[in-house]
């Protein structure tokens, strides 16, 4: 199945998945850059990344979902690993579309997840990856919590902010434009 190609913020994406994970950042106020630069490996393998998010230093690749084992999600796995082990910038690989219960992180770099999903800090809007046993967390980005010196409680994915993200990417709609 070919993906469709979609205009959003006066780009256009490969496709709409693509595209609704870029209104699920804007309604975090998440700065993103869309395919800002490729990368050519060794062996002249080339790769070009979804998203970069500046604050956070993560490359983000999006993916529809897949079954874990399924061989595309494996083969998926491969360039984000080699650009994490060739940049030292952790990508986070996405699976899925972004609301609930709908995607899956697998984490390429200096986390130890294996599968994650989002959270936040109740107090500030830091978000923040929750290993799917919720066992582990580590905030994106350098943001200070609010109430320094607290620790962030943290809030999986029903925090206010996170369900206000997916039910705009949910609901963005692209056949007319923006």
């Amino acid at each position: 199945m070919k993906a469709i190609p979609t205009h959003y913020k006066g780009r256009i994406f490969r496709s709409r998945l693509e595209a609704r994970w870029a209104c699920w950042l804007d309604a975090l106020g998440i700065e993103w850059d869309y395919e800002p630069e490729g990368f050519e490996f060794f062996g002249g393998r080339r790769y070009l990344p979804d998203f970069y998010i500046p604050a956070w230093n993560v490359y983000i690749e999006i993916k529809p979902r897949l079954k874990r084992g399924d061989p595309d999600r494996i083969e998926a796995r491969e360039p984000c690993w080699t650009l994490f082990t060739n940049s030292g910038t952790q990508v986070l690989l996405i699976f899925g579309n972004p609301w609930t219960g709908e995607y899956e992180i697998e984490p390429m770099g200096w986390l130890a997840f294996a599968h994650s999903t989002f959270g936040q800090c109740r107090k500030c809007p830091n978000v923040w990856l929750i290993e799917d046993d919720g066992s582990s967390a580590t905030m994106l980005g350098t943001r200070a919590c609010s109430r320094e010196g607290d620790k962030h409680p943290l809030t999986g994915e029903s925090a206010h902010d996170l369900v206000k993200a997916f039910r705009a990417a949910s609901s963005a709609r692209f056949e007319f434009g923006e």
